[in-house]
């Protein structure tokens, strides 16, 4: 039996627990029935008694468009309306309106996380391809101009042996520098854009990068991966690559570790990235409240919360940093 209490006491229990927000009014503009999180995304009262039976119009003049779309709505029987990822008082709002029985009613939508990490990617995305900008010019340009070099030294070496013997010390000098600038560079530009990643792959370019730091005897790294015979997206593989390089460039600056170990895990939905000195530490608190310091740390953040991976760290002094990054692959 239709129990008219019950339905309407229902309806109004599912609206006011929706994870958007929703206003209907009568054909007048008068608020009819609203929740909580249509007046929390515009920065109205708590109290939804203040709101009901006053006019929507007096809420959203701090958005032109929607004042105009919602008259509009009021003043016709069809007039429906999207506003997608309105700026208002520091969010990023989507908005639909639509004629509703004898009024209209309006959703509104937070994607303010959605719209920042849009902007996190397209940043992420100009500095990737300004490094390969950079990469391309060392190596197409300097690199191949000291490559001349270095081959014109060493054509010059008979003559000098035979003409010149008191220069040949200076020439050899000449040689070992010309060369060892050469490497520097090619180090400088496979650091901008590792070819070893793009050819190979997020585990090989790890391992010459766990392999660079062993040989310069800075700390010992352990490196044991699972599961990753198949290819990563491209993105992911990139961010957890430069997250993996700005650990371990942490690391070097400030950890006086003697080992470092990284895991690398996939699993059927997610892909895990660990990481674990054991250096000096650092009081954790103390870093995130001081917004000088801490550069790599939001670095780590950022990259991760661009391919929608959770990250999660823990330090204490004397007792090491370890790191976890946890990013789902659907």
């Amino acid at each position: 039996m239709f129990n008219y209490t019950e339905t309407h006491d229902l309806l109004i229990s599912l609206i006011g627990n929706a994870p958007y927000g929703i206003l209907t009014t009568d054909l007048n503009g008068y608020v009819s029935i609203v929740n909580k999180q249509f007046l929390k995304n515009f920065h109205l009262t708590d109290d939804l008694n203040e709101v009901l039976e006053t006019s929507v119009l007096a809420y959203l003049g701090g958005i032109p468009k929607l004042l105009k779309l919602v008259k509009s709505c009021l003043g016709a029987e069809d007039a429906p309306f999207d506003l997608l990822a309105v700026a208002y008082k520091g969010k990023y709002l989507n908005i639909r309106g639509r004629n509703f029985l004898k009024g209209i009613i309006l959703t509104t939508e937070d994607v303010t996380t959605a719209k920042e990490m849009e902007s996190f990617q397209s940043m992420l995305d100009g500095q990737e391809a300004e490094r390969k900008r950079l990469a391309s010019e060392i190596h197409d340009g300097v690199g191949a101009m000291l490559s001349t070099l270095t081959m014109s030294l060493e054509s010059m070496r008979p003559q000098i042996e035979q003409e010149i013997p008191e220069l040949l010390e200076k020439h050899e000098y000449s040689m070992k520098l010309a060369k060892s600038i050469n490497q520097d560079l090619r180090n400088i530009s496979h650091a901008l854009m590792p070819s070893t990643l793009i050819d190979f792959g997020l585990t090989q370019a790890i391992k010459m990068l766990c392999d660079t730091i062993d040989k310069s005897g800075t700390f010992k790294t352990n490196f044991y991966h699972k599961g990753l015979e198949k290819r990563l997206p491209q993105n992911v593989e990139l961010a957890l690559y430069r997250i993996t390089q700005e650990i371990v460039n942490n690391a070097i600056k400030y950890s006086k570790a003697e080992n470092l170990t990284i895991q690398l895990i996939r699993y059927p939905k997610s892909i895990l990235l660990m990481t674990e000195d054991d250096g000096m530490g650092f009081d954790k608190a103390a870093v995130e409240k001081d917004k000088t310091k801490g550069i790599g740390l939001r670095n780590i953040q950022i990259r991760t919360k661009s391919i929608g991976g959770s990250f999660n760290m823990d330090s204490q002094p004397g007792r090491g940093v370890s790191m976890t990054i946890d990013v789902p692959l659907t």
